[in-house]
């Protein structure tokens, strides 16, 4: 009898956040792996574009016409119901129910959930939707399920949150390969009005991102003969963290926001290095993202960003602002001597492949009852 296996894709909506970039490229080589070996699959989504080429049956999540109605403009909430009132119902038909993101409902025993960070329990007022979601539906789920986490920092972190046995959790780390993208030469010199040479620094959105320690830094570096650029999206901590930057006249730093792949990797290629000074990672893709043009990072001691990038990044305490001024300045003198050091970049992007993660969870899936 062919082994049944409902993929709960839930996060699956047509927005390029991280989880559904992870979603994405894991299921692009995991359900090759599952028509190999002839598994009859499902995935319930909100959106199946990027999939759709797969020979496997598709289905639009729905709970109820009224609803679907009711909630339709929240998804965050549509998306909960589905999963606590309809995934539970649908699952038992299933041999497995495999989620890439946290996102699980309760009554399954045959669950795999993906854990990427807890970041809502470390920072509760970055959203505190997300912050009750996880301090009170995600341990009743995640209790009798398997668990991915994607990073040894992530899996200490659960343990440490939720106490749960550690042999329930494996870690496997996120891929990279699909960052390897060649860059469209384009005339972009005289865009935004950007002044060379400059540092990039990526992520901009919630305060755990902490770019007010970046500002104060560069305000106490004083060296205008550089430029920094910050992009992220326009949420309230995006305008609060211009507004910061404009009082302190830090005439030497432009906020970039929506930018498009294109652009974002002529940053990448014409930055001098890429900064990233977040207090909380489950893992950390801009320091990847730059390694792929041959660019360094300055990264944060400590979380999942130690663990990644031990010997192919700059570290500063993310906690001290000057400790990161002075970071910045000695990699200034060695751009301006031409000795910027050698961290082993090709070697960094090696270590993470989308194959080796995707074939880890289908062993993974195989050992499920």
């Amino acid at each position: 009898m062919k082994k049944k296996i409902l993929i709960n894709a839930s996060i699956l909506c047509g927005k390029q956040i991280g989880v559904e970039v992870y979603s994405n490229e894991v299921l692009k080589r995991l359900l090759p792996l599952m028509i190999e070996n002839k598994y009859e699959v499902e995935i319930y989504a909100y959106n199946t574009d990027s999939l759709i080429h797969f020979d496997v049956a598709f289905k639009k999540i729905s709970i109820s016409p009224f609803l679907d109605k009711l909630l339709f403009r929240n998804l965050s909430i549509h998306r909960i119901f589905w999963n606590l009132i309809k995934l539970p119902s649908i699952s038992k038909f299933y041999d497995v129910v495999y989620s890439p993101s946290t996102h699980g409902a309760l009554r399954i025993n045959n669950q795999i959930i993906t854990v990427h960070d807890l970041i809502s329990l470390n920072f509760p007022f970055n959203d505190f939707f997300q912050f009750a979601y996880f301090k009170t539906l995600v341990p009743l789920f995640l209790k009798k399920s398997k668990i991915i986490a994607i990073s040894s920092f992530t899996k200490k972190s659960i343990l440490k949150s939720y106490r749960f046995k550690e042999n329930q959790i494996s870690t496997i780390y996120n891929g990279s390969d699909h960052l390897n993208f060649d860059l469209n030469e384009k005339n972009f010199n005289d865009i935004h009005g950007i002044k060379q040479p400059f540092f990039l620094s990526v992520g901009l959105s919630l305060p755990h991102k902490n770019v007010e320690r970046l500002l104060e830094a560069i305000k106490k570096n004083g060296n205008s003969n550089y430029s920094f650029v910050i992009v992220g999206r326009k949420t309230d901590y995006f305008k609060k963290m211009k507004e910061y930057a404009f009082k302190m006249n830090l005439k030497n730093v432009m906020f970039l926001d929506n930018v498009n792949d294109e652009y974002l990797k002529f940053l990448y290629s014409k930055c001098i290095a890429n900064i990233y000074l977040s207090l909380h990672e489950g893992f950390g893709f801009p320091p990847l993202e730059a390694a792929y043009y041959g660019k360094i990072s300055i990264v944060s001691k400590g979380t999942a960003l130690s663990e990644i990038y031990e010997g192919h990044a700059i570290f500063a305490d993310p906690y001290d602002v000057d400790n990161i001024k002075d970071v910045i300045e000695e990699l200034i003198i060695n751009f301006e001597n031409s000795d910027l050091p050698n961290l082993h970049l090709s070697k960094l992007l090696l270590k993470f492949s989308w194959d080796d993660t995707s074939k880890k969870i289908f062993d993974l899936i195989l050992k499920q009852n």
